[in-house]
């Protein structure tokens, strides 16, 4: 997208408002998603000779970084807590096995002749949970995440703590988005201190 003319004058006079700070955070969240996915595609290839998925994981982690220093300047809304589940497998040689096997509460059994062990080992194949956290912000015209451990929970008393269930997440194409040179010009004045916020549009 092309910068708002008054996004580039509130930046001369160092200002800062809540729509410009939304979307330079919608910028770099979007960006990081994108260079998710390309390093998840590029960490399938069976050679990478160009490093991709490294570069891209490089990246992705750089526009976290500008995320999580704007979002200094926001207070968090709510805490969002969601549910994924992951296959695992559970083998014949674990003690849960018997007890997952008899209750049928599995996605389905196979086996397999271990070379190593010298014997046909059974498994079933399970969905775990795993429980996430989030604070979460929202800015109205766009709203962002950022993960917190279950252990950080006691450092927002105040939060509420909402269940979501799943989170998915999507990148954007990026020519809907604020230009990497204006957010580099917003987190320089970010990082000089010297600035005004100005939320009351």
């Amino acid at each position: 997208m092309r910068t708002p003319k008054e996004y580039t004058q509130n930046l001369k006079q160092k200002i800062i408002t809540k729509q410009m700070l939304a979307d330079c955070l919608y910028s770099v969240n979007k960006r990081a998603k994108n260079c998710r996915d390309n390093e998840h595609k590029y960490s399938k290839y069976r050679t990478d000779y160009y490093g991709n998925a490294d570069n891209y994981r490089q990246q992705k982690e750089e526009y976290y970084s500008q995320k999580d220093k704007m979002l200094t300047l926001l207070k968090p809304n709510c805490i969002h807590e969601t549910t994924e589940y992951h296959k695992e497998r559970v083998y014949d040689y674990e003690p849960e096995y018997y007890e997952i096997y008899d209750s049928g509460n599995y996605l389905r059994s196979s086996g397999y002749y271990d070379k190593e062990l010298h014997e046909y080992v059974e498994f079933v194949v399970v969905n775990v949970p795993h429980t996430s956290y989030y604070l979460f912000y929202d800015l109205g015209t766009h709203s962002f995440h950022t993960p917190i451990e279950q252990s950080d929970l006691k450092k927002y008393p105040e939060l509420q703590v909402v269940d979501i269930g799943e989170l998915n997440t999507y990148g954007e194409e990026i020519t809907e988005l604020v230009s990497n040179q204006f957010v580099a010009k917003l987190m320089s004045l970010i990082r000089s201190g010297d600035f005004r916020l100005v939320f009351s549009e």
